[in-house]
């Protein structure tokens, strides 16, 4: 049966190579990114290694998730080809490991389409002695050609959501039936274990969660401090992080309410970041339909973040890529952006990172596995829209005490050692931990 549904995916894969290239052309008008490197999309690039490891960071989260681990992993005198399909994670990569690809140790660059012939060419030209997908990133092609070459392929920092469990046992078409494929999974918590054993996997760990590993850009948090050095000390900013589009309106109208009820030199500094760029605008004209006035991040601060962004508008668009610490450190409340929608509450390891009070909202079932914990020590709010709306009017957003958020972080620390000796048993390497 296995067989019979790999056969079909490749079939609709080879049909569909026009509709995917006319796609990347047509988001390449907006990001020339996507066209500019469309030969890595058919496994050609201008590189090639004798041995590497790969992994597989999508986007820009999961490249950030990755970083400890991709530093260790230098540490061990491994070079690291990283591969995205989107131009967000290329620029995270190049960003965090500028020293490290100018140094010939780090590779990034987009990864292949899903299609047997196009992975098998990845392979050829990196060598990989074994591959690290990040998250929750199931690709049949990937893992079958790994099975067959016999390149240990293992999930990193991975989880299982249930609604995506329940889903892809249901359809005949999903990734659910390839993952007994993956050489071992390491996952977060051990209800993400048990999925992946119901779904035939035989080697799982669990690691924990890589995020908390991350480190804080200091440039972040030294240019956030200066910012403030020109806020209102007695106004508290609240931020709303990673809006995603079925949430836009819900914040906009509820900011718009909480602006025509206090004065403004008694209300809150609101921060809005949507989760993607093609966004930006969209949330503006949003704003400015409603009347509310705001400033926009990329016409008030300059690439160092330098620049004026307190004391004339009470309403701030963060409308750039990669500065979400520069944001977070710059509040006093968080409330991430997801879970008041349809898509799923976002991670919350950047600001509990910078111990920041947190909020998301009632859908939080893609980060369960830290979220419930979270709630139980006090440093997470799982809040509806009523209550939300609520507690922004109340104006009192202390609600944990900084010891609490402290002793959570230290307790989930150690992902990235734990990923090591993980690697360590199951591929046979030998690492220093």
């Amino acid at each position: 049966m296995l067989s019979l549904i790999y056969f079909i995916y490749q079939i609709i894969w080879f049909f569909g190579l026009p509709i995917a290239i006319l796609y990347l052309y047509l988001r390449g008008a907006r990001d020339r990114m996507y066209k500019e490197t469309i030969q890595e999309r058919f496994g050609k690039y201008e590189i090639s290694l004798k041995e590497c490891v790969w992994i597989h960071a999508v986007s820009l989260g999961e490249v950030r998730s990755a970083e400890p681990l991709v530093m260790r992993l230098i540490a061990n005198n491994e070079k690291i080809v990283m591969t995205h399909i989107t131009p967000a994670g290329k620029r995270a990569a190049s960003n965090l490991f500028k020293n490290q690809i100018q140094n010939g140790l780090v590779f990034s660059v987009f990864a292949p389409l899903d299609y047997g012939k196009y992975i098998k060419r990845f392979i050829r030209n990196f060598n990989p002695k074994y591959t690290l997908i990040m998250e929750i990133e199931f690709w049949p092609s990937i893992i079958q050609v790994h099975n067959k070459k016999k390149i240990p392929l293992l999930l990193c920092n991975g989880q299982y959501p249930h609604h995506s469990f329940i889903r892809n046992q249901k359809k005949f078409f999903s990734a659910h039936p390839f993952l007994k494929n993956f050489h071992a999974v390491m996952v977060k918590s051990e209800t993400h274990a048990k999925r992946f054993q119901k779904a035939g996997v035989i080697n799982t760990s669990i690691t924990g969660e890589l995020r908390f590993d991350q480190s804080i850009p200091k440039k972040f948090i030294k240019a956030s401090n200066k910012t403030l050095e020109n806020k209102n000390k007695n106004l508290s900013v609240v931020l709303f992080s990673s809006v995603v589009y079925d949430e836009e309106d819900l914040f906009i109208s509820l900011i718009d309410k909480i602006l025509n009820t206090f004065n403004p030199d008694d209300c809150p500094t609101f921060i809005i970041v949507p989760r993607a760029p093609e966004r930006f605008d969209i949330v503006a004209n949003k704003l400015a339909l409603k009347g509310i006035k705001f400033l926009r991040r990329s016409q008030s601060l300059d690439s160092n973040l330098n620049g004026e962004l307190f004391g004339t508008h009470n309403v701030i668009l963060g409308d750039s890529l990669g500065e979400m610490y520069f944001y977070t450190n710059l509040a006093d409340v968080v409330i991430i952006g997801g879970g008041f929608g349809r898509l799923g509450s976002h991670g919350i390891s950047e600001p509990l990172s910078l111990l920041k009070p947190t909020i998301i909202g009632e859908n939080d079932s893609i980060i369960s596995y830290i979220s419930e914990d979270a709630i139980k020590y006090g440093v997470v709010q799982r809040m509806n829209f009523i209550q939300l709306e609520d507690f922004l009017f109340r104006k009192e957003y202390i609600f944990t005490s900084m010891h609490n958020i402290q002793d959570y972080i230290a307790k989930n620390k150690g992902a990235t050692v734990r990923t090591l000796a993980t690697i360590n048993k199951f591929v046979g390497t030998n690492y220093e931990l």
